[in-house]
């Protein structure tokens, strides 16, 4: 579980990409540190995983709430600080201007910038709803690069939500953070984003929580029916009413019509891309009963991208889930002590190599810091306090 000095630090991070007055961070941080402090007092009598997770729940959801609150769009938003990067990080030289907006009735998407590295692109996004009054189902129906497809990477609060619904205010900001394919190689990628918006015919009764003898009243009533601010309310045969989530098709469309909103801008790759390099990999690290090993590091002035695996003495899919189960990646200095950093992407699991050992790896992608010392580690850590490091230089290339 972080510290009290590690807690604050990742929460003054957090705030740090917010465009907000000091005030109102103060009161958000001021709100997270009390409830932390809650959260560890209910909990000292039981074990630490517990804590740790609803501590992970605490700044995260919490921030969710209190930033949805603030209805007003801020100032100055950009992909920077969607990255949660400083305004004069490193990659401000490669980020591109874009400036652009898609109009679709009471509803407007504005792209101010990207960013790409030929192996990443960012943007940042602002989307508007002036009526309030009538929500309106939005998703993502297509994103592509040059005619590729590209994924979501989750964070985009429009997608398949109800605007404004439970975590959309109906005038808010965010971004799109994703790896681009293998043969997306172009100077300049030409970036589309397809945005389905779905409005009901019928007038709208919004339930605060799901009551299916209320919501078949409202039906019969001739009204399009929205439980507690998201996904649908359906009479599925031989089911009756249930509330169903995701994708808006050809059952879950039923009673609404649908627009679109389409936006374009171009992202210059090329500069991002010349600043990759190939960092050279250390020597594997042999600890007692595994071995630490990089398989791959590459970065640029964008971001930091590293692959790790831990290797088991016992060569079994068992032993490999067994250290996933009993630790965790961290990214650390090389005396094992945690730096604040901002991972832009990370996902591990356990694989064989193509000589047949069980591992466990870990890739992560960091944002470029100036702050980062030459040489960082993607430690692995136990949950009874143990620190590995594997110490690797991030300063210099080949």
């Amino acid at each position: 579980m972080m510290n009290e000095k590690q807690f604050t630090c990742s929460l003054d991070h957090r705030l740090s990409g917010l465009c907000a007055s000091e005030e109102r961070r103060q009161r958000i941080r001021e709100a997270v540190m009390k409830e932390r402090a809650s959260a560890v007092q209910s909990a000292q009598a039981t074990s630490a995983r517990p804590i740790t997770k609803r501590l992970a729940l605490v700044t995260v959801l919490l921030l969710i709430l209190l930033l949805a609150c603030a209805a007003a769009i801020a100032y100055g938003w950009n992909v920077l600080a969607f990255l949660g990067m400083k305004q004069d990080a490193p990659s401000v030289v490669i980020v591109t201007p874009v400036d652009e907006a898609a109009h679709s009735g009471n509803l407007t998407i504005r792209i101010n910038s990207a960013v790409s590295d030929g192996e990443y692109l960012a943007f940042d996004w602002t989307l508007e709803k002036q009526d309030l009054e009538i929500p309106e189902y939005i998703q993502v129906e297509s994103l592509t690069a040059n005619g590729l497809p590209l994924s979501t990477d989750g964070t985009d609060d429009f997608h398949c939500q109800w605007v404004p619904g439970i975590f959309f205010g109906g005038n808010d900001q965010g971004g799109n953070l994703c790896r681009l394919p293998k043969g997306l190689t172009e100077e300049r990628l030409l970036v589309e984003m397809v945005m389905g918006v779905y409005r009901p015919a019928k007038p709208v009764y919004q339930m605060e929580v799901f009551d299916e003898a209320l919501a078949r009243q409202k039906l019969d009533e001739g009204y399009y029916v929205i439980a507690e601010g998201e996904g649908f309310v359906l009479d599925l045969p031989g089911e009756g009413l249930c509330h169903c989530f995701g994708m808006v098709n050809d059952t879950t469309g039923e009673g609404l019509e649908r627009t679109e909103l389409v936006i374009r801008f171009t992202v210059d790759a090329a500069a991002g891309r010349a600043t990759r390099r190939t960092l050279p990999l250390p020597e594997p690290v042999n600890d007692p009963g595994f071995t630490m090993a990089y398989t791959e590091a590459t970065a640029s002035t964008l971001q930091i991208c590293l692959r790790i695996a831990i290797i088991p003495e016992e060569n079994t899919y068992e032993a490999a889930c067994a250290l996933l189960e009993n630790g965790y990646f961290d990214v650390t200095g090389t005396d094992g002590e945690w730096l604040e950093t901002s991972i832009l992407e990370g996902f591990g699991g356990v694989e064989k190599t193509d000589d047949g050992r069980w591992c466990a790896v870990y890739e992560c992608s960091l944002a470029q810091d100036a702050e980062l010392p030459e040489d960082i580690s993607l430690s692995y850590c136990t949950h009874d306090g143990q620190v590995f490091v594997a110490p690797l230089r991030i300063s210099e290339g080949v």
